[in-house]
């Protein structure tokens, strides 16, 4: 499967790389305070969209949504897992109505995923499905064998929600042990500490100091800190680390990757070097380092959360102590103890999007107070009117939610969260990652969105020299309906090389699974499987150029404690290359015979095109999908037209008809990007009505 981008009708990936950033004012004057004057900017107008929507950095939500005639939200454990064909993701659809309560049993979700392969059960292969709902939830499970972000797009005709899971390769989760021990975040304080929302960039004047782990910058001028990169420019300093001292004119470091560069002048000669990160000793140089490196790029912008002090987390929010946000010379608003600003991405309490649309197409408010804010522990109290918080579902009405982050030196992350209080139905989940024993990650997840009803899956992973191991259990029991509980453990090799060729590889597996259905008087009979799995995966064959050919074959058997048995077997044939300079496209046939109790025994035959393209202003997206067995088909085409850096006009396409469902529509978007986030109009032919988009959702008229 391609690792193809978009499909949503919120702007791109590739689109948003083109217009994060905001406009350029006049920066303020060094040395002053921003303690008063005037101002040209409309300073009252970007405060208030920067402290009630939550735009200052650009905020990209681990969900698109789009409100009609039910709330859909979507759950996925574990949301990085490895790309190895077999191991899964559940991903999990919540259905709800405007009142709360639970879709009406058998509402159908339409889903589809532009990387790797959606199913209901182990041998199940799909580009899209649909699943019904029972107590309103459904679950499905994602695949891939290859590594990439996978989007997977739910839907109920005008309703549409999507989540994001990453495919990694194995050896990549050890990678990424190693870098969650590095330090959680970079302290910067002194004299006069600001964020600046335009450039996304901390600045630092006078006397400061910035710490990062056991490495101290001690600055006497000033210091430029880029959020994006972690680039930190810094002049006249002292660097330490534990015992080790250099004084230099000039620094610039790559904090994420240790990379110190120093400027030094010693008896009139002008040294640059690069200094080891463990003891600061000039290292030996192959090439000499640019003068130009150390060329300080001031920020300009006129935006700015001035702060007693602040912490930079990399790649999740910046955190400010104290302070006050201004525009130009002008204070618009003081700030409370602690401001959090979410970076794209990140998920957890933030003073971002405070302000959205919530179920019913009205206001709606999530206004976090943070009592405690450390590297490894994070506490804030909500107040709430219909908004959704951390899985679970919107409720009317104001109330309060309590939410607890921790991130512990052992590895152990995750979020405890307590939503909809004081009313009846309040809610309450848990998320948690960890290591355990030794080299296993475990991934829970655990939702009671009603503290009545309970869902909870949890997966531990392990990976060695020659195989992987994965340990899977869930229990789900909807409120008024009764629970379904099992585990499953599953073995499954490293690709090996067939019969000593280099052409081919294959991989084998098995699993064991116990699971159970409870009746309605406490009754159920326990289902013992057997799972054999194998694979064999050819190389590309070259067609000229950019074209290739790629076969892969896998059967998967399974024999039940009943006596039953099932068989799935598939072939795939997948065509990817290049038109053009800009349009890639990956056309995969797959044909699939399964036997025994399986969701739909005998032959089954389906095409899936997946395509991107992108030149100058433009950029398209389509996913395709025909169940040749079936007579199903789904489609997806969207296409962006950048007017400006700032403006974008969309088009999207949708259409799919299965054998109970059949929709189509076409929606015109006119977005424009405030603080790299996009607000617009939206119509629809469908429904014939315009809708406000605002952080992600949106309001019909």
């Amino acid at each position: 499967m391609p690792e193809a981008r978009g499909g949503s009708s919120s702007l791109t990936d590739a689109m948003r790389r083109r217009v994060t950033g905001g406009s350029v004012c006049r920066r303020p004057p060094r040395g002053h305070l921003l303690l008063g004057g005037s101002y040209p900017c409309r300073a009252l107008s970007r405060a208030l969209l920067i402290a009630g929507l939550g735009l200052a950095a650009g905020v990209s939500h681990g969900q698109d949504a789009w409100l009609g005639a039910v709330r859909l939200d979507l759950r996925a454990n574990p949301m990085r897992l490895p790309a190895d064909g077999k191991t899964a993701c559940r991903i999990q659809a919540e259905v709800r109505r405007f009142d709360g309560t639970a879709a009406a049993d058998g509402t159908r979700v339409i889903l589809n995923t532009d990387l790797g392969w959606l199913g209901m059960g182990e041998g199940d292969r799909r580009g899209s499905l649909t699943v019904a709902t029972r107590g309103g939830a459904a679950m499905v499970f994602l695949r891939s064998r290859a590594a990439g972000v996978a989007t997977v797009y739910a839907r109920i005709e005008d309703t549409r929600a999507s989540v994001r899971v990453s495919f990694i390769e194995p050896g990549g989760l050890a990678a990424r042990a190693e870098a969650e021990a590095a330090p959680r975040s970079i302290a910067v304080s002194g004299d006069w500490v600001g964020y600046c929302v335009d450039e996304n960039a901390v600045e630092a004047r006078g006397r400061s100091r910035i710490r990062y782990g056991s490495l101290t910058v001690d600055v006497g001028d000033q210091a430029v800190l880029r959020v994006d990169t972690m680039r930190l420019q810094a002049t006249n300093v002292v660097v330490r680390r534990e015992k080790y001292e250099v004084d230099a004119e000039a620094l610039v470091s790559d904090l994420l990757t240790g990379e110190l560069l120093v400027q030094r002048l010693t008896e009139g000669v002008v040294l640059r070097q690069r200094l080891s990160s463990s003891n600061l000793q000039p290292l030996e140089d192959e090439e000499p380092i640019p003068s130009g490196t150390f060329t300080y790029a001031s920020v300009e912008g006129g935006t700015w959360f001035v702060a007693n002090s602040l912490r930079v987390f990399p790649g999740e929010r910046v955190v400010l102590q104290g302070g006050a946000l201004y525009s130009g010379l002008q204070k618009v608003l003081s700030l409370p103890p602690y401001w959090i600003i979410a970076m794209p991405g990140y998920t957890g309490a933030s003073n971002s999007s405070m302000l959205s649309l919530n179920s019913a197409g009205g206001l709606a408010l999530d206004v976090p107070f943070f009592f405690q804010v450390t590297d490894t522990w994070t506490g804030a109290v909500k107040l709430q009117r219909g908004t959704t918080a951390a899985g679970v579902s919107a409720r009317e009405g104001w109330t309060l939610a309590v939410q607890e982050e921790y991130a512990g030196s052992s590895g152990a992350r995750g979020a405890l969260y307590v939503a909809g209080l004081p009313r009846r139905d309040w809610g309450l989940g848990l998320r948690d990652n960890r290591p355990l024993l030794g080299d296993f990650d475990v991934y829970t997840d655990l939702s009671l969105p009603d503290h009545e009803s309970m869902f909870l899956n949890t997966m531990a992973y392990t990976s060695r020299r020659h195989h992987r191991f994965s340990l899977r259990a869930s229990y789900d029991k909807p409120v008024g309906y009764t629970g379904a509980y099992g585990a499953t453990a599953e073995w499954l090799t490293h690709p090996q090389s067939f019969a000593g060729s280099s052409r081919a590889d294959y991989t084998v597996g098995t699993a064991l699974s116990l699971s159970r259905q409870v009746g309605t008087g406490g009754e159920g009979d326990w289902l013992m499987a057997q799972e054999l799995y194998g694979a064999l995966d050819l190389r590309p064959y070259s067609l000229g150029g950019p074209w290739s050919l790629r076969p892969r074959i896998e059967d998967v058997t399974a024999l039940y404690s009943t006596g039953d048995r099932t068989n799935s077997a598939r072939g795939e044939l997948g065509l990817a290359g290049r038109l053009g300079r800009s349009t890639d496209l990956r056309l995969v046939y797959s044909a699939e015979h399964a036997s025994g109790e399986v969701y739909q025994p005998g032959w089954r035959q389906a095409l899936d095109l997946y395509s991107t393209a992108e030149s100058g202003r433009w950029y398209a997206y389509l996913n395709a999908s025909r169940d040749l067995t079936n007579d199903a088909d789904l489609l997806t085409l969207a296409t962006d037209y950048m007017l400006s850096d700032k403006w974008r006009l969309g088009a999207l396409l949708t259409y799919y008809s299965f054998t109970e469902e059949q929709f189509q529509d076409v929606e015109l978007t006119l977005g424009r990007v405030f603080f790299g986030q996009e607000m617009g109009l939206r119509w629809s032919r469908q429904s014939g009505r315009l809708s406000v988009s605002v952080s992600g959702l949106s309001r019909t008229f």
